[in-house]
């Protein structure tokens, strides 16, 4: 990662409590979050909200129909072990 390059954060901080970050590091002023702690149910829509910000500020095209559906599935393999 690069200086003034945006980043999201997710910590799990507990069982049921999720901490989302959204932010662009400042080599003067540290990092400049939108942060939430949030419980584990309600941490996703902000996650998703924050990845649509991501991909605005990064990339040159938009956001593709299938990833903009709320209820798009992925697919990928999910990692078991």
């Amino acid at each position: 990662m690069y200086p003034g390059e945006p980043r999201i954060t997710v910590e799990l901080r507990s069982e049921s409590e999720v901490r989302v970050a959204y932010g662009i590091p400042n080599l003067h002023f540290g990092p400049a979050e939108l942060e939430y702690t949030l419980p584990f149910e309600q941490a996703f829509p902000t996650f998703v909200r924050f990845l649509n910000q991501l991909w605005t500020a990064t990339m040159p095209e938009a956001i593709p129909e299938d990833v903009r559906r709320p209820l798009a599935l992925l697919h990928v393999p999910v990692l078991t072990k």
